[in-house]
């Protein structure tokens, strides 16, 4: 990642997220370029993040809809069962 890595971005920067995508196995590596040629798309932060988005169980709202779905339940299974 010699071109990537030339650029410095920092921090979070699509560097850091690229490495993070090939060595998870998301991603694969084909060649390392310290300019881009012509006719190769330029992909940006966003670009990555919709592309290898989280899947969605590791989302805040699935988890908030579960705990709404389990406290709602209990509530209903435990005003059912006194009655």
């Amino acid at each position: 990642m010699a071109g990537y890595a030339a650029m410095q971005l920092g921090a979070g920067s699509i560097s850091a997220q690229i490495d993070d995508l090939i060595s998870t196995g998301r991603a694969k590596q084909v060649g390392v370029s310290a300019t881009i040629p012509p006719g190769i798309p330029v992909v940006g932060i966003d670009d990555l993040q919709k592309l290898f988005g989280a899947p969605f169980y590791k989302k805040w709202w699935f988890w908030a809809g579960i705990g709404t779905l389990t406290l709602g339940g209990g509530y209903i299974f435990l005003r059912r069962k006194r009655t």
